[in-house]
């Protein structure tokens, strides 16, 4: 580690104990396969706190609503809710801290916690697009091409357009720092309940942890009694260790790909994401959208199929009522109670097999080739993780 490196990290710490953050020996370190993580100085024993973070220093949207001057602009402007918030705050903070001293544009509280961020990430936002292309096949290549052609830009230009009035403000944001500030917040931010309300919170020290399903050490949660994101261990930690969390015990490599920039190999989690809506140009379009709203599915969003090819009851009630012929609310009632006849099933069979088919057949290589690609010392580590 560098002298840079470890006085930076001596100021964030120093920054952490002023802000009354409780932690056990612990320091960070650059760990081989990981990256930055946090690392045990000492042993730990199970039930010990590892870190213990006061809400007053947790950044949240409500949080920001309140602040003298972030309540300024999101009260006026309520298009900018949710990661967008979140994503501002970021914005104005780091172009803060690269502006000169008399443009800074307010006190910079979180100027210590801003540098140790990444400068960029390895999630789908930095795709370039050969490796864009190889995701073409799975459910993540639409929603990547979604996000990246239209939804993002539209999410940024309406911030941008909501600040009309705040030029001060508005000119300092661009498209790729946005890009940065949704990639921290989808990446290190936490959902906590406090007094029952559901919180995105930005969490010093926190967003540290590194995620591993099998051998995390730590659990962590917000106490109420001590209103406190608390890192408790699990088990005795070795001093050296990397002290790793578990970010979500149901998440897919599409999502640990999208969200975080990396996969889990031989993840048992794994999911195949099939989309199945009705098609505007569906004979009887309206009253079978109506009839499938009726028995309570969203056919707007995906279904899931798990690992074990478990295919959810739901999308077979789906296709079953896109696949009849006339008008039946009996027949539509049927359908969540298991087959309407056997030409539907057949039809509601060959639907679905047409449909793993061709996101198959999308794939720009076979499974050998994957695995002689990944079997590669030279192969790019996001061209690995899209594989997996």
């Amino acid at each position: 580690k560098s002298h840079h490196t470890t006085t930076m990290e001596k100021r964030y710490f120093d920054w952490l104990n002023k802000k009354g953050v409780e932690r056990a020996d612990v320091s960070l370190f650059d760990f081989p396969l990981t990256g930055r993580g946090v690392k045990a100085d000492a042993n730990i024993k199970a039930g010990t706190i590892i870190a213990k973070i006061p809400y007053d220093v947790l950044i949240t949207e409500e949080k920001l609503n309140n602040d003298i001057f972030y309540s300024s602009v999101l009260k006026e402007n309520t298009t900018i809710t949710g990661d967008n918030s979140l994503a501002l705050f970021l914005m104005l903070e780091k172009y803060s801290l690269e502006s000169s001293e008399n443009e800074k544009t307010k006190d910079q509280e979180w100027e210590k916690h801003i540098y140790m961020q990444p400068s960029q990430y390895n999630n789908v936002l930095y795709f370039n697009q050969q490796e864009i292309d190889e995701l073409r096949g799975s459910n993540l290549f639409p929603i990547t091409t979604q996000l990246l052609d239209v939804q993002l830009k539209s999410d940024f230009s309406a911030i941008v357009s909501s600040l009309a009035d705040r030029p001060d403000i508005k000119n300092k944001l661009s498209y790729k720092e946005y890009l940065w500030a949704l990639s921290t917040i989808w990446s290190r931010a936490f959902d906590i309940a406090v007094k029952g309300r559901q919180q995105r919170a930005l969490a010093p020290l926190a967003d540290m942890f590194n995620h591993s399903f099998t051998t995390a050490q730590a659990d962590h949660r917000f106490d109420e009694l001590c209103h406190c994101l608390v890192f408790t261990a699990v088990r005795d930690i070795k001093e050296g260790e990397q002290i790793f969390i578990c970010y979500d015990p149901t998440l897919p490599n599409i999502r640990l790909l999208r969200l975080y920039g990396f996969c889990e190999p031989n993840n048992n989690r794994d999911v195949v994401q099939i989309w199945a809506p009705c098609h505007p140009q569906l004979p009887l379009f309206d009253w079978k959208s109506e009839a499938i709203k009726k028995l309570g599915i969203n056919n707007q969003e995906c279904f899931t199929i798990t690992s074990g090819g478990n295919i959810p009851s739901s999308l077979f009630i789906n296709l079953r009522i896109q696949a009849l012929e006339d008008i039946s609310d009996e027949e539509a009632k049927q359908a969540s109670k298991g087959m309407i006849s056997l030409s539907n099933e057949i039809e509601v069979i060959s639907t679905l097999q047409g449909a793993l088919s061709s996101m198959l057949s999308a794939y720009p290589t076979t499974l050998q080739e994957d695995e002689e690609i990944l079997k590669a010392t030279n192969t790019n580590e996001n061209i690995k993780n899209i594989l997996l």
